[in-house]
């Protein structure tokens, strides 16, 4: 490795640090005034200040900051702020500091992975048009592999809650046919969810403080599937709104639509048993088939080239004769 290379590499890492560090510092510190009101109200400076580090973090001049700076990176249309902002809370993370945080992920992957690349091509020998090629294509990797991950992570959690979604409906189904009313139902079902599915036992608390804020259940539901962005949780609200305009039984619609979403959960796990077939060709043509060429034909090519060899001695031998 030459001077060069060094110096660059060490550059790179001293800038990274120093960069960590200052988005540290200033995602840490508190406003002076925030902690001398808290010790007025409260009259014990030395009282434990966990819950109100994430509020100092919004209300700091450093959060400040750096959230003037990613502003610029936002879209500029309200529609498309919306909808990164619902893209956001799909994946789950529903705090108003989520856009900062995510627009300094692709911030630091853009320098890091662009600065990478480009010192990597550079000490391999290549000239400062492929360097610079070879980091502007890393920096674009860089600034798209934040959103493949956001992508991964909300449809991770869609499909928690797919599966879970049937228990909920006959757990709720059992509990309206014992007399209790949607609302409380939802109330008991979302306790008695928690231990085996604590994503929708968090959902449906949400939807139960809708509804006790006066909120209906069925607009509760529908806010959940906009926030959730899954059909089964729409067609559940718009089950339970018919059934509230029509004065329809509901307990018989939510076993309809149970039914339905078993029926539908089976037919995806044989399809996903379908393609397993097919996804599952290349990596065996690629990783078993080479070993299994070698266990069959090994012996036999050691074999031959066994025979080629003594054939070439008794021709040498013949030649010295």
């Amino acid at each position: 490795m030459d001077l060069s290379l060094s110096l660059s590499l060490a550059l790179v890492f001293f800038s990274v640090t120093g960069m960590v560090l200052a988005l540290s510092r200033l995602v840490s510190s508190s406003d002076s005034r925030i902690d001398a009101r808290i010790d007025g109200v409260t009259g014990n400076p030395a009282m434990d200040r966990t819950i109100v580090k994430q509020l100092h973090r919004e209300q700091s001049a450093g959060w400040a900051f750096l959230a003037q700076i990613t502003s610029y990176l936002l879209p500029r249309k309200a529609e498309q702020r919306t909808r990164f902002h619902q893209d956001l809370i799909r994946a789950g993370y529903e705090s108003p500091s989520a856009p900062v945080v995510f627009l300094l992920m692709q911030i630091v992957a853009t320098v890091v992975l662009a600065t990478a690349a480009g010192i990597g091509a550079g000490s391999r020998g290549f000239s400062s048009t492929d360097s610079l090629l070879a980091a502007v294509m890393a920096a674009c990797g860089g600034y798209l592999l934040p959103r493949l991950w956001l992508r991964r992570r909300t449809r991770a959690r869609q499909r928690v809650l797919k599966r879970s979604l049937p228990d909920f409906l006959d757990l709720t189904v059992t509990c309206l046919q014992g007399g209790m009313i949607f609302d409380a139902a939802i109330q008991r079902v979302s306790k008695e969810l928690e231990p085996a599915h604590p994503l929708l036992s968090y959902e449906l608390g949400r939807v139960r403080q809708e509804i006790e804020l006066g909120s209906t259940a069925d607009r509760a539901l529908l806010t959940l599937s906009e926030r959730t962005n899954l059909d089964a949780i729409r067609s559940l609200a718009l089950v339970c709104q018919q059934s509230r305009r029509l004065g329809t039984k509901l307990v018989s619609a939510l076993r309809v639509h149970s039914d339905t979403l078993r029926d539908r959960r089976e037919s995806d796990a044989e399809e996903s048993a379908q393609k397993a077939a097919v996804k599952i060709l290349l990596p065996t043509l690629l990783c078993l088939f080479p070993c299994v060429f070698v266990i069959l034909a090994g012996p036999a090519a050691i074999q031959i080239t066994e025979e080629f060899g003594k054939a070439r001695a008794e021709e040498s031998r013949d030649a010295e004769e």
